[in-house]
């Protein structure tokens, strides 16, 4: 009986630390830290820059042609390669949501007050 209790309590323990050992959705750190450029289009359509810092800090500057401008970007990506952006314009502020992956991204971008979208893609330039 004592060896049947010793097994179970080996097996239970094993199935605890098994269960708890982290999630199915850990993400995976990736290195952002530096210069991206690329594009966007759809509603409207312009080229960007952005720097990421090693904290996941964004800045940068978009052109529109829409617009007829340049613009200041900022927001944040996290080490997962998430990143939320704005693009401050005039009175109006256009989202940027995406993913990146270590060397490119691509999402989509909105203007809830100008009711425009459209997509965006970037590589990164060492």
């Amino acid at each position: 009986m004592k060896t049947t209790f010793k097994i179970i309590t080996m097996f239970m323990t094993l199935l605890v630390l098994g269960c708890s050992s982290g999630s199915d959705e850990d993400e995976t750190e990736i290195d952002l830290y530096g210069n991206w450029f690329g594009v966007y289009d759809g509603d409207d359509s312009g080229t960007f820059g952005v720097y990421i810092y090693p904290d996941g800090k964004v800045t940068g500057s978009a052109t529109s042609t829409n617009l007829q401008g340049t613009f200041s970007i900022n927001g944040n990506t996290a080490t997962s390669g998430k990143i939320t952006a704005v693009i401050e314009t005039t009175g109006n502020g256009r989202s940027f949501t995406g993913q990146f992956t270590s060397d490119s991204g691509s999402g989509t971008w909105k203007s809830d007050q100008e009711g425009t979208s459209g997509t965006w893609h970037t590589t990164k330039k060492e």
